[in-house]
């Protein structure tokens, strides 16, 4: 997706998540989110582990 809408990643991930991290400028995240087979769009955010339950 990401290489056919002219969009430079700078990860890819593809062993657990399908998918890509890149920087959209407001046309392309607009482009994409209106691509099918495009589920979900995130903005990156940091996350911690908790080892409690």
């Amino acid at each position: 997706m990401a290489l056919t809408s002219g969009i430079k990643t700078m990860y890819r991930y593809g062993r657990v998540l399908n998918g890509f991290a890149a920087k959209l400028d407001s046309r392309k995240l607009a482009k994409l989110r209106g691509a099918p087979g495009v589920v979900r769009i995130e903005q990156d955010a940091v996350v911690h582990a908790d080892g409690t339950q």
